[in-house]
């Protein structure tokens, strides 16, 4: 167990990540569980689906991830809307827990890390442009010192 994981409680541990990249949701799933703690993770690839779902989950919730831009899989699918909806729906609520806002989209992380922090939310960027790796080696220990305080 690193020190990192030593000062998170490794009971009730809800994490709630809005991600449409299935490969990408893997990996979360993957870094997540390499700590030693028992952390539930929920994801999303629809916005609203989230944000419909929130009201029941936030209360428990220990860590919020958003990426920005959502994609259709297929020409028929909802459209999935963005992470700024998202955000713009906690800002409206009582900070509970830090968001992590992880995208490639600069100006629209910056978008909403501003209308968070604004709202009293502690908010992290990490810019990733899909390098190899980002999730275990940059997302995780900003997750994990986010829960640290």
């Amino acid at each position: 167990m690193t020190s990192l994981e030593q000062n998170v409680e490794a009971h009730d541990l809800m994490w709630l990540i809005l991600e449409d990249n299935a490969g990408r949701v893997d990996n979360f799933i993957r870094a997540v569980s390499s700590c030693q703690s028992l952390i539930d993770i929920r994801t999303w690839r629809i916005a609203e689906h989230m944000i419909r779902d929130l009201p029941e989950l936030l209360p428990a919730a220990k860590l919020i991830s958003l990426d920005h831009d959502l994609y259709r899989l297929e020409d028929s699918d909802p459209d999935p809307g963005t992470g700024r909806q998202v955000a713009d729906y906690l800002s409206g609520l009582t900070p509970l827990c830090p968001v992590i806002i992880h995208s490639t989209n600069t100006n629209a992380a910056w978008g909403m890390h501003n209308q968070l922090t604004h709202a009293g939310w502690k908010a992290e960027i990490i810019h990733h442009l899909d390098e190899p790796g980002w999730i275990q080696e940059r997302w995780l220990p900003m997750a994990l010192g986010m829960l640290r305080g």
